[in-house]
C-alpha cells in the first residue's frame, strides 16, 4: 500500500459509488469493503462520489463517509467529491496561490471486454442533466482487453492532459458489487504496477 498525500503527483486513486439496491446500510458497508479492497491493492487513496441531490449512484453526505471508510483503514486516504464549479474554484486558488501538487486526470476505467450497454446506461442518467448549450461530453471510457493496455493507455492520457495523477471510477448503474470488487483486484494486480512506472518521473 502506498504512503501518498492526497492527489500526489504519481498518485492513483479509485472512486467509489454506492450500490443503491443495497440499501443505506448495505451500500456503506459495500463502499467501506471497496475501499479496504482498493487500498490492499495498491491504490493511494480513495474518493467517494459527489454530492448531487437526486442522481443514482450519489451520496447525500460525502464527507461523512469519507470518515466511515477512514475508520475502517489504517492506511491510505479518503477524500470527498464535489461540484464542478467548487473545484474549478479550488483548482483556480491553488494556481494564483503558486501551487505545485497534482493535477487529477479522472476518468472511467474497464478491464476486460468493454461493458457498452451498462457505459450507454450510464451516459443517458448523465445527459439528463445536461443542457443544449452544454451537451455532455462523449464517453470517455478508458478500456482495454489487458493490463498493460489500459496501463499504456492510461498513462497516454496523462501525458496528453498534463496531468500528474489519476483517480480511476468503475461505477455503472446496474453493475453488481461483485463485479466492482473484481475489477479493483484485477486493476492492482495488472494495471497498477505497469501504470506506476509509467508515470514515474
Amino acid at each position: 500500500m502506498s504512503a501518498t498525500a492526497p492527489f500526489e503527483p504519481g498518485s492513483i486513486s479509485m472512486r467509489l459509488y454506492p450500490h443503491t439496491e443495497l440499501g443505506a446500510t448495505g451500500a456503506m458497508e459495500e463502499i467501506c469493503r471497496q475501499a479496504g479492497l482498493a487500498l490492499d491493492a495498491g491504490f493511494d487513496g480513495v474518493m467517494t462520489s459527489e454530492h448531487h441531490g437526486g442522481f443514482a449512484g450519489y451520496i447525500p453526505n460525502p464527507l461523512q463517509m469519507t470518515t466511515f471508510i477512514l475508520e475502517d483503514n489504517q492506511a491510505g486516504w479518503a477524500a470527498p467529491w464535489s461540484t464542478p464549479d467548487h473545484l474549478a474554484r479550488l483548482s483556480a486558488s491553488f494556481d494564483e496561490a503558486g501551487g505545485t501538487g497534482g493535477k487529477v486526470l479522472i476518468r472511467r476505467v474497464w478491464l476486460g471486454e468493454r461493458r457498452r450497454e451498462e457505459i450507454d446506461r450510464q451516459r443517458k442518467i448523465y445527459e439528463t442533466y445536461s443542457s443544449a448549450d452544454r451537451p455532455f461530453a462523449e464517453d470517455q471510457t478508458v478500456s482495454a482487453p489487458d493490463g498493460g493496455e489500459l496501463a499504456d493507455r492510461l498513462a497516454a492520457v496523462v501525458g496528453t492532459v498534463g496531468a500528474d495523477a489519476l483517480n480511476l471510477r468503475l461505477h455503472l448503474v446496474g453493475l453488481p458489487p461483485e463485479a466492482i470488487r473484481e475489477q479493483i483486484t484485477a486493476l492492482g494486480e495488472a494495471v497498477l504496477p505497469r501504470l506506476r512506472r509509467a508515470l514515474s518521473p
